[in-house]
Order: C-alpha cells, then sequence, then structure tokens
C-alpha cells in the first residue's frame, strides 16, 4: 500500500530575522500616511453579497471597506472563505440598517448580516483600549473563568468596545497580513502596517511589539500558527520569541475560543504542518499536554500522528470536514493506545485501555469545555472500535447490526485512517464500508447533501432511518460500561407506566394492543 504524502520528517518552523522584526515600532505604529496600491479586482471574485453590504453601508454615509483575510487571499491569488467588513456604523446601527442581521459578542460587540447559510460579518472600526482600570473588568473575567494573575491584570483584553478609525482599527489587529483595507469604488488597497511587503516576503508578524500583543490575547498564538500552516508562511523571529514566551497565557482564554481554534487548524487541509509547528513552538504541552506526553514517551508516535493527519488532509481536500469526534478520537486513540490492544484475546486489556481513555477524555473535556454531546459520540466512537478490529468474540453479532449503530460513520472513518497509516485492517475495512453501504435505508436521501462522506464518496447520515436503533441488540457502549445518560439510543429509554383504572383511562378501540416502543 502506498504511504500518504506527510509522512516524511518534520520540517521546522521557517524563521525570517529581519531588522525591523527585532526591533518593532512603538505601539505597533508605522508611517502616518497609509500605503494606497491601486488593485483592481473583478467583481466575478467578489461575494455579491458583501458588495451589496458595503453599499448600502456607504449609501448611508458610512466609511466601509473589506478587511482582514478576505483582502489577504485576494492579494494571494487564493480564493477567500468568507468576506468582511469594517465600517464607522456602530453595531446597531447595522442592525437598523438590515434586517437580516443580528448583534453579537460582548467582549466584542459586531453584527452578523445573514443570506440563507452565509453570514456577512460587519465589524464598527475599533481603537486599541487604553487607560481602563484592571479592576473594572475583573467581572468579566470571572464569568469567562480568567484567573486573577498580575499578567492577566496588567495585559489581558476582556472589554473591546472602544471605537476609533480605520487607522486606529488596523493598529489594533493580530497580524500585518490581516491588517489590510480594500476600498471597492476606488479598487485600492489601503495598508496601514506594513501587512503588502510581508505578505511578498512571505512572514507572520503581530502589528507592534509581540511581548504586550500576546499577552493581551493569547489566543493570536494559535491564529499565528494556523495562519503559518495554512499559508506556508515563516514566522518573524521576535513573533516566534514571543510565541514561545507566552504560550502558557492560553490557559488564561475561555476555554471555548481555544477550543474553537483547535478545529480551525485541523480542519484547514493543513494538519500535518500545524501539528508540526504546534510540537516546535512547544504550544502542544499547553493545549494537548496528553498528547504531548506521549510524543515524549513514545517518539515513534510522532511520525504515525503524521501519517493520520496525511490522510485527513487528503479527506479534507476531497471535500470532507471532519467532526470534532473525529478529530479528538485522532488526537487521543494513541495516547492510552486503543488500537495497540484491539487484536489482543485477552478483553482486560481492552477494558483497560478503554477505562483509561474515558478517564483521560473527560478531564480534557472538562479542561477545553467540550460539548457534551460531541463527548457522547466520541466515547461511542472509541467503542465501536473494538468491534470493527479483527480477531475473535465472544458475543455474536452481525456486520449489519452494528453498522446501524449511532455514530458508526465516524468510528469507521478513524478506522479507515489508522489503516491506511499503518497498512493494518485494510481488508477488514473494505467489508466494514461494504456493510455500511447496504445497511443504512437513509442513505439515498441523505446522498443529496453537498460536502460527501469519506466512507465511501457519498454524503451520508450519521444515523439510521430508524433513529439508529440497533435490532440485534449491540450496544455502542464497551462491555461493562454503563450507558450514559444522554447518548441513549433512541427507543431504548424506560417506558411511561400506564395509569390503571376505569375505561376513561385505556384505550377507546376495542381489542386495542400495546405498541412497542418506537
Amino acid at each position: 500500500m502506498s504511504e500518504p504524502a506527510g509522512h516524511e520528517n518534520p520540517v521546522p518552523a521557517r524563521v525570517e530575522a529581519t531588522p525591523s522584526a527585532d526591533k518593532p515600532a512603538p505601539d505597533g505604529a508605522p508611517s502616518p500616511d497609509p500605503s494606497l496600491r491601486p488593485f483592481p479586482v473583478s467583481p466575478e471574485f467578489l461575494d455579491p453579497d458583501a458588495v451589496k453590504t458595503l453599499r448600502r453601508l456607504i449609501r448611508f454615509g458610512h466609511t466601509s471597506y473589506l478587511v482582514g483575510g478576505c483582502v489577504r487571499d485576494l492579494v494571494l491569488g487564493r480564493e477567500p472563505k468568507d468576506f468582511d467588513i469594517s465600517t464607522t456604523a456602530r453595531p446597531r446601527q447595522v442592525r437598523r440598517y438590515f434586517r437580516n442581521s443580528r448583534v453579537i459578542g460582548r467582549r466584542f460587540r459586531l453584527a452578523h448580516v445573514l443570506y440563507g447559510d452565509k453570514v456577512i460579518e460587519v465589524s464598527t472600526f475599533r481603537a486599541r483600549l487604553e487607560g481602563v482600570d484592571p479592576d473594572d473588568d475583573r467581572d468579566g473575567a470571572e464569568k469567562l473563568g480568567v484567573p486573577e494573575t498580575d499578567s492577566s491584570r496588567d495585559l489581558l483584553i476582556l472589554r473591546d468596545n472602544v471605537f476609533g478609525g480605520p487607522e486606529d482599527d488596523a493598529r489594533r489587529r493580530d497580524f500585518t497580513i490581516n491588517g489590510l483595507f480594500y476600498d471597492i469604488d476606488q479598487q485600492l488597497i489601503i495598508d496601514h502596517v506594513g501587512g503588502m511587503e510581508d505578505i511578498a516576503k512571505h512572514v507572520i508578524r503581530t502589528i507592534g511589539d509581540p511581548e504586550v500583543r500576546f499577552p493581551e490575547d493569547p489566543v493570536r498564538i494559535l491564529r499565528a500558527i494556523k495562519f503559518a500552516a495554512r499559508l506556508d508562511f515563516a514566522f518573524d523571529s521576535a513573533t516566534f520569541r514571543a510565541m514561545q514566551r507566552h504560550r502558557g497565557d492560553i490557559l488564561r482564554c475561555a476555554a471555548p475560543r481555544v477550543l474553537e481554534e483547535i478545529h480551525r487548524m485541523l480542519r484547514g487541509g493543513c494538519a500535518v504542518r500545524t501539528f508540526d509547528l504546534l510540537v516546535e513552538t512547544k504550544v502542544l504541552e499547553v493545549v494537548l499536554p496528553e498528547v504531548a506526553a506521549v510524543i515524549v514517551s513514545r517518539p515513534e508516535q510522532v511520525d504515525l500522528y503524521r501519517r493520520r493527519f496525511a490522510v485527513l488532509d487528503h479527506m479534507v481536500h476531497d471535500g470532507y470536514e471532519p467532526t470534532s469526534p473525529v478529530l479528538f478520537g485522532l488526537l487521543y486513540f494513541p495516547v492510552t493506545d486503543l488500537y495497540g490492544v484491539l487484536e489482543d484475546e485477552s478483553h482486560e486489556n481492552w477494558r483497560a485501555a478503554f477505562s483509561e481513555f474515558e478517564t483521560m477524555m473527560e478531564s480534557a473535556a472538562r479542561r477545553l469545555s467540550l460539548p457534551r454531546r460531541d463527548f457522547g459520540r466520541l466515547h461511542q466512537a472509541a467503542a465501536l472500535q473494538r468491534r470493527l478490529a479483527p480477531g475473535p468474540r465472544k458475543r455474536r453479532f452481525t456486520r449489519l447490526a452494528v453498522a446501524r449503530q449511532p455514530c458508526f460513520e465516524e468510528a469507521l472513518l478513524l478506522f479507515r485512517i489508522e489503516a491506511e497509516s499503518t497498512g493494518h485492517w485494510t481488508e477488514e475495512m473494505v467489508r466494514w464500508r461494504e456493510a455500511y453501504e447496504r445497511g443504512l435505508p437513509a442513505r439515498a436521501r441523505a446522498a443529496a447533501r453537498p460536502g460527501g462522506s469519506p466512507v465511501n464518496g457519498a454524503a451520508l447520515s450519521p444515523e439510521s432511518e430508524n433513529g439508529g436503533e440497533d435490532p440485534a441488540g449491540a450496544a455502542a457502549a464497551s462491555p461493562g460500561t454503563p450507558a450514559r445518560d444522554g447518548n441513549r439510543p433512541p427507543g431504548s429509554g424506560r417506558r411511561r407506566r400506564r395509569r390503571r383504572g376505569r375505561g376513561r383511562h385505556r384505550s377507546s378501540r376495542p381489542n386495542a394492543t400495546r405498541m412497542p416502543p418506537e
């Protein structure tokens, strides 16, 4: 079997050593005059709904530009994933101009203009938050779960609703490559921060002193890794040193923000490069300490992780968007060596490994605020791995019964990634895929869903038409493990007790029979 791309030795993070990187300008301020660069863009490369939103804001007298990643991607010749707008209009004003909009956020209030499933994000020009008493922000810190430390009281931004002008807004952004504005009327790129130069050099650089900007919002460290992996850019030397020095501050951020960035990094089709950068910057030790520990104790796991992520990247490039249970299964199954004991005839070894996995994932789920539903699906997908692997089984079951289990698609996907990355169980994986293809009657309707499934190439529902019930009684939980509340298959709950009494409590139909629960 041919080896997947990405199994070669890790490529170290490129660090760009430049004089300006080692001596950042005070407060991140470049020349007060922005660099105006003509940059004609054909309308076919712009989102018509974003253009319509811009036109309406301009018509109401507000200065409005495209901003951020969409401008960066247009300069790089990439297709923007989404289009964001910055404007002088306040969030409530945007809400009045667009009936199809809503105001969101507490720390950073902005408006979402909705066009079906599409969201155009509209933010007001903001300025750096200065001169605020840290004691005033402690209520917000406690709500976000931020521990009170000297450094967090000094720099961590908890509120960011101080409005300003375009230049102020550019300076408060994270990286120079994201600080560009685009004027659609004049067809000009407005560059207050030197972003065009860094795009030309393929460099990730903070706007201002990285020793200040990373403690202000440590999630920027994860974003820097995401952009470097996705764009294949190098780190500016000062930025790289500050990332390593302040990586521990990530624990002060709200856990859902950290979880969201982990998802974005691994879903972007560059998970191999992301994993390499997480290891090299030592950020992995902070956000996923269990994974960092296993690659230290078992160095051979580094190459296996890269092989698994290479298979995942291939699926993403084919249009698949991995779910949270799949991502955390890839990260945490190897930690307790679940796959290493699958073919062991001793069931006790599997029980011990699975129990260790449960304990570890409960701790990680609390730390990262993993939603209960995702944790339940991950638990079921992990339990199904024992049945997917070949080997003797004491309990008889049919492949069709197992294929109808809830979360079987995610379980089979994880099994497929392990099989393709190691070369083991490939024939067994094909048999399970065939059983899955003929076992779900809901497939014909689900095949119209966009994106496709990595299991068989068609988009599939994760549950069968009958709600995921197992007609043969095969349970998704591991043997000896009680079912968890909220993860019980439909129809397996306790029946409601019928009241006994006179005829008014009974069915009015003669010879009525009790129907089985659906």
